[in-house]
């Protein structure tokens, strides 16, 4: 299936979330980001998409750039993912923990 053939928001959005996670496990940095900044297009463009994904990939993108030694970056995608987190879930959700 390519993402052209899929309808479904919330699987076009994972397509390019796995994607990014492939590319970090390949430690190619730049390519996880673009595919997780495609993820956030997806949502913003189709807000039936849960916003705990929107968190899932800022947080992605702040490991990626840890990863680079860029922490200034890494550090404000961080603070975007836990600002959504901490709306959305209860005070000691253990996804809290990802965005620290």
């Amino acid at each position: 299936m390519s993402l052209k053939q899929t309808s479904d928001d919330f699987e076009t959005w994972d397509l390019y979330h796995q994607l990014g996670m492939i590319k970090i496990e390949l430690g190619d940095y730049t390519g996880a980001i673009y595919y997780f900044e495609k993820s956030i297009e997806v949502y913003k463009n189709k807000p039936s998409i849960n916003d705990s994904h929107l968190a899932a990939s800022y947080t992605n993108i702040g490991l990626v750039y840890a990863n680079l030694g860029e922490y200034s970056k890494a550090i404000s995608w961080h603070e975007k993912g836990l600002a959504i987190r901490q709306k959305i879930l209860p005070t000691n959700h253990v996804d809290l923990a990802d965005s620290f």
